[in-house]
């Protein structure tokens, strides 16, 4: 099927999956921001406690390897389904707060446990599934839907907050995900499972699925590209928690505040868009080498900060841009090195590894906030972390020249 074919034929599954990744878990992502301010004010908590709701994603461990597996066996509708029902429940638990950060933290694990099933995680496989020549343009445009909700959603839930307060704003958050959850499972079609391996000829038997994941965790690329999640992923907690309390701080008026969340949204945007095109085109591991290394020059701002508009702007979208092609990068990787059944699996893997480096990000950010109050250091840790994970992204395709393993299919 030609490139163009792919779209008319299966842009229905496309529009689905889309509507699925920007109408679930990721409302909550790209909302924290801008609840934060009204949160801290009026529940009295302290920015090293706010800060701690990045450290929650470690958690994800325990049950992203169950979701892939889930997703692998029953298919997206029946795993979005389910994650659909929890995460509008979620958002109306938090609209009953009582006050303690502790439940806020244990409200938002729950929601990002059972969240991950509203994911890329879930909905990516639609799109492997039925694209190949347009696999990363497709995926790109998937993933980009996410941003674009984020680039929206704050600007309405901002002023509803001011409006009618943050309560009534989480509420607001339920009911948009329930009309997106349903138009996404009624979209996006059964899943289209990969064919069984043939027998062999020799009349050995096929490795089993345990033998075949763990020639794959043994492959450099995979280690490779597990490190370099794991190290871009690290300044996550700062630009869903902090970016507006942060830029508060420095001075800018409170709808500029609301406005880098928005700009961080369409730089994230931008960077899938852009690598989704250029992963058709051009060496995945020069798409992950280039764009990261650039974005990782947007923390250098709050290294050095300015009162200046543009420059913060600018700053935010790069550091966008960053955001925006990791993920598009890291499930294309997978897609073309390993075998498309285990997809699910291996993306659960990679999801584990950039939750576990937001998660030990959002401790150092909150241990550095206790001792300066300030972000300095941690954009220190953040541009080097960026810089030295994009790197070990970039190495994967030296590594790939090297075997003389085939691409699994």
């Amino acid at each position: 099927m030609s490139y163009s074919n792919e779209f008319r034929s299966y842009w229905r599954q496309l529009l689905g999956a889309s509507i699925g990744v920007s109408s679930g878990i990721t409302l909550n992502f790209f909302t924290l921001s801008v609840f934060g301010p009204r949160l801290i004010a009026d529940l009295h908590w302290t920015k090293a406690q706010f800060a701690l709701i990045g450290s929650i994603s470690i958690f994800s461990v325990f049950v992203l390897p169950i979701a892939g597996t889930l997703v692998d066996r029953f298919g997206t509708r029946r795993t979005a389904s389910v994650g659909f029902m929890a995460v509008p429940l979620g958002f109306i638990a938090l609209s009953m707060m009582s006050g303690s950060i502790y439940q806020f933290l244990a409200i938002n694990l729950v929601m990002s446990w059972l969240g991950l099933l509203t994911s890329g995680l879930v909905f990516c496989r639609v799109v492997v599934d039925r694209f190949d020549k347009a696999r990363g343009i497709a995926l790109s445009l998937m993933m980009s839907a996410s941003p674009l909700a984020g680039a929206i959603v704050p600007q309405v839930i901002a002023p509803f907050i001011a409006a009618h307060g943050w309560r009534s704003a989480y509420l607001l958050l339920a009911l948009i995900s329930v009309i997106g959850g349903v138009m996404a499972i009624m979209l996006v079609g059964p899943t289209l499972h990969a064919p069984a391996e043939p027998a062999r000829t020799d009349g050995t038997k096929s490795d089993g699925t345990l033998t075949r994941l763990k020639a794959i965790a043994c492959n450099p690329v995979f280690i490779l590209l597990m490190a370099g999640m794991f190290l871009v992923n690290m300044p996550r907690t700062f630009t869903t928690s902090q970016l507006k309390i942060v830029v508060l701080d420095y001075g800018f008026t409170d709808a500029i505040g609301t406005s880098v969340v928005s700009v961080y949204a369409i730089g994230t945007i931008f960077g899938r868009c852009v690598s989704g095109l250029a992963l058709d085109r051009l060496p995945t591991h020069l798409v992950a080498l280039i764009i990261l290394s650039i974005a990782a020059t947007g923390y250098l701002y709050f290294l050095f900060p300015l009162p200046n508009t543009a420059l913060l702007m600018s700053a935010v979208f790069v550091m966008g841009l960053a955001f925006g092609c990791e993920f598009d990068i890291g499930a294309y990787l997978i897609s073309r090195n390993f075998p498309v059944r285990d997809f699910s699996k291996l993306y659960a893997t990679m999801d584990i590894m950039l939750g576990a480096g937001a998660a030990v990000g959002s401790l150092i950010l909150s241990a550095l906030l206790k001792e300066t109050s300030g972000y300095h250091s941690f954009m220190v840790v953040a541009t080097i972390g960026t810089l030295v994970g994009a790197v070990l992204l970039g190495l994967t395709g030296r590594i790939r020249k090297r075997s003389d393993a085939p691409v699994a299919g």
